[in-house]
């Protein structure tokens, strides 16, 4: 054991010999087959430990455990945005991203209402003639503000001298 620097930090390196890892059982998930014959090196910052120590101890903690079972709902929205073009931007300009992305929620949105209405027959039929003129309402006041903010953003040219 000795103090070293790696990388910039200083911390703790540890070096098992090749006759403490040869005949420890674990050796093949814990030293690279690549190593020839050598033995296990650890580096360990203090800082970094001890943030892995807090968070070893929250992992079992009531609500971080809560926390943690909402993962796969955030995710599966995420990749359904994904799916509906929300990783890809067409145009330049933050208008013009900030209406892509838009789409993509609204493409995302309706794909849900898809599914949630196709569970529902009766529920589809109702909202059948309304979605559609909501939908060409919302297109239209998103192209409408996308213009509108491009003309402001427009018309603060500064003039020519």
């Amino acid at each position: 054991m000795r103090w070293a620097t790696r990388d910039q930090e200083r911390g703790w390196e540890f070096e098992f010999p090749q006759a403490v890892c040869g005949a420890c059982p674990l050796r093949s998930q814990c030293v690279n087959p690549k190593s020839k014959g050598a033995g296990r090196t650890l580096f360990i910052v203090e800082s970094k430990e001890r943030l892995i120590r807090e968070h070893l101890v929250r992992r079992q903690q009531l609500d971080f455990i809560a926390l943690l079972s909402q993962r796969p709902d955030v995710e599966r929205v995420i990749a359904g945005l994904t799916q509906c073009g929300g990783k890809q931007v067409h145009r330049m300009g933050m208008d013009n991203v900030s209406f892509d992305e838009t789409l993509s929620a609204l493409a995302y949105n309706l794909r849900r209402l898809g599914a949630v209405l196709k569970q529902n027959p009766e529920a589809a039929r109702r909202l059948a003639a309304e979605a559609a003129v909501f939908l060409c309402l919302v297109l239209f006041s998103l192209r409408l503000a996308s213009v509108l903010r491009w003309r402001t953003v427009a018309g603060r040219r500064p003039a020519r001298a």
